[in-house]
C-alpha cells in the first residue's frame, strides 16, 4: 500500500476519532465507552508522531515511563456496565487496541489505519441503531470484527511470518544493532509494557562486572561447541526466546552465533496479531506467564477471545494464506533448525541471585517433541480457564460450549498446519 494513501486514510480516520468525545449520538454506557476509546487513540496518534520525528528515542527515563503508563493503562475503556450480549466483543476490541503502542514505536502505519477505521465502523453501527431505534445485537458487532480480521488476515500473517524468519525485518534485531543496551532507557524502545521485575532484571545484568559477564557468557555459550548444527550450503537460522531484561546476553549470543555463520533471530512477542493460540510462538512455547502480573490477569480474561471468530471458514482462509506466506519465505524456512531459550529462575528468599540457564532445541526431533508438549499444555490451559469462567458465571451455556469445542478443533488443526509448513 502506498504510504501517501495510508497517510491520507490515517488523517481522515484521526479527524473522525477526535469528534467522537464531543458527540452524544448514542446512548449510555456506549457513548462513554467510545469516548474513552477515542481519547486513548488520540494519545496513541500523538505517540506515533513523536516516534516518527525521532523525539521518542531522545526522551528522558521519566518521559518514557510516563508514555508507558499511558499506553498500558488498565482503564482504557471499561466494559463492565455494558449489556452482556455485546460486552464480550467490545472488551475484545479494547484489548486488541492495546497492540497499537507497538505499531507506533515500530512505525507500522498500516496497522494504525485499519484499527482506527475498525473503531469508526463499529461506532457508526451504534449510531445507525440509535437513529433507527434498533437493538444493538451480538451478531452485528461480531460480523464487523470477523470480517475485519478476515479481510486483513494476509497483512497480519505476512507480517508475523516475515518478522520471525527474516533478520532484516526483525524489529528487535534492528534495535540491538542501533541502540546502546547499557542504559535502561532501551527497554521502552520496544513499545511493550515495562514492569518492575523487568527493570530489576535489566539493572542486575547491567551491573555485572566485565569479569562476571565473561564468566556468565562462557557458562551459557560453551554448549554451542557440542551442538550438531545442520551442515548445508546456506546459512542456518535459529530463534532465541528470552525474557525482557536479558537483551545484553541475547545480543552477545547473536554475535557468537554469527561467528559460526548462524543467523539468530530474537522472538518478537505480540507479533501473533490475530491468534492468542496457534501462532508460531505458542507452538514453540512462548510463556506469557512471565509477563507482569497485571498483564497476565488481563490475558487470562481474554484467553478465549479467538472463539469469537475462529470458525472453519476462518481456518481454511488462514491455512491458504499461511501457505502462501511460508512459500514466499521457503528458503528461510528450510534454513530454520531450532530454538534457543534463555531462562532466569525466580529468586528465593535468603538464597543467591537468580540463576540463568539456556536450553537448546536443535533438530527436527527435539522441536517436534517441544511442539507436541506445548500443544497439550495449551489445550489443558484453555479447559482450565473455560471451567473457571463457567463457575464464576454459575451457568453452563450450551451454545458457547459448542462454539468453544469447534474453535479448539480448528485451533489444533491450525497448529498442525503451521508445524507442517516448517518441517515438511
Amino acid at each position: 500500500m502506498i504510504r501517501a494513501e495510508l497517510m491520507e486514510r490515517f488523517e481522515l480516520a484521526l479527524e473522525r476519532i477526535r469528534l467522537i468525545p464531543t458527540e452524544q449520538t448514542i446512548r449510555e454506557p456506549y457513548q462513554s465507552y467510545f469516548k474513552k476509546l477515542a481519547l486513548f487513540l488520540e494519545q496513541l496518534a500523538n505517540l506515533y508522531e513523536v516516534c516518527a520525528n525521532g523525539m521518542y528515542t531522545l526522551y528522558s527515563m521519566e518521559q518514557l515511563e510516563r508514555w508507558n503508563r499511558i499506553c498500558y493503562s488498565p482503564t482504557i475503556a471499561q466494559t463492565e456496565e455494558l449489556e452482556e450480549e455485546v460486552e464480550e466483543l467490545l472488551s475484545f476490541l479494547a484489548f486488541e487496541i492495546k497492540k497499537l503502542p507497538l505499531y507506533a514505536v515500530q512505525q507500522k502505519l498500516s496497522f494504525f489505519v485499519i484499527y482506527f477505521e475498525l473503531v469508526i465502523e463499529l461506532y457508526n453501527i451504534f449510531e445507525e441503531c440509535e437513529r433507527e431505534k434498533n437493538k444493538i445485537t451480538y451478531h452485528k458487532i461480531r460480523d464487523v470484527i470477523y470480517w475485519f480480521l478476515s479481510d486483513y488476515l494476509e497483512l497480519f500473517l505476512a507480517e508475523q511470518v516475515e518478522s520471525n524468519l527474516c533478520f532484516e525485518k526483525n524489529f528487535l534485531a534492528h534495535l540491538y544493532q542501533e541502540y546502546d543496551l547499557e542504559t535502561p532507557n532501551y527497554l521502552y524502545l520496544f513499545g511493550e509494557r515495562v514492569d518492575e521485575k523487568t527493570k530489576e532484571r535489566t539493572l542486575r545484568n547491567q551491573m555485572l562486572s566485565n569479569e562476571q559477564k565473561e564468566q556468565l557468557e562462557q557458562f551459557l555459550f560453551s554448549p554451542l561447541e557440542q551442538l550438531k548444527w545442520r551442515k548445508k550450503r546456506l546459512k542456518t537460522r535459529v530463534f532465541i526466546q528470552f525474557q525482557r531484561g536479558q537483551e545484553t546476553i541475547v545480543k552477545n549470543l547473536m554475535t557468537e552465533l554469527q561467528k559460526r555463520e548462524i543467523i539468530a533471530i530474537p522472538y518478537e512477542p505480540w507479533t501473533d496479531q490475530i491468534f492468542r493460540y496457534g501462532s508460531l510462538f505458542s507452538i514453540l512455547g512462548w510463556d506469557w506467564k512471565e509477563e507482569p502480573d497485571e498483564s497476565v490477569m488481563e490475558r487470562e480474561q481474554h484467553q478465549l477471545d479467538f472463539c469469537l471468530y475462529f470458525d472453519k471458514a476462518f481456518l481454511e482462509r488462514t491455512v491458504s494464506i499461511a501457505k502462501s506466506c511460508y512459500e514466499e519465505q521457503r528458503e528461510r524456512v528450510q534454513e530454520f533448525v531450532g530454538l534457543i531459550r534463555i531462562r532466569e529462575e525466580e529468586r528465593v528468599e535468603n538464597e543467591e541471585e537468580p540463576s540463568v540457564s539456556m536450553e537448546f532445541f536443535i533438530g527436527k526431533e527435539r522441536l517436534w517433541e517441544l511442539m507436541e508438549k506445548n500443544l497439550c499444555k495449551e489445550r489443558e490451559e484453555i479447559d482450565r480457564i473455560w471451567k473457571e469462567s463457567q463457575q464464576k458465571e454459575g451457568t453452563c451455556n450450551e451454545k458457547r460450549e459448542n462454539r468453544r469445542e469447534k474453535t479448539i478443533r480448528c485451533y489444533e488443526q491450525w497448529a498442525k498446519e503451521q508445524r507442517r509448513f516448517l518441517f515438511e
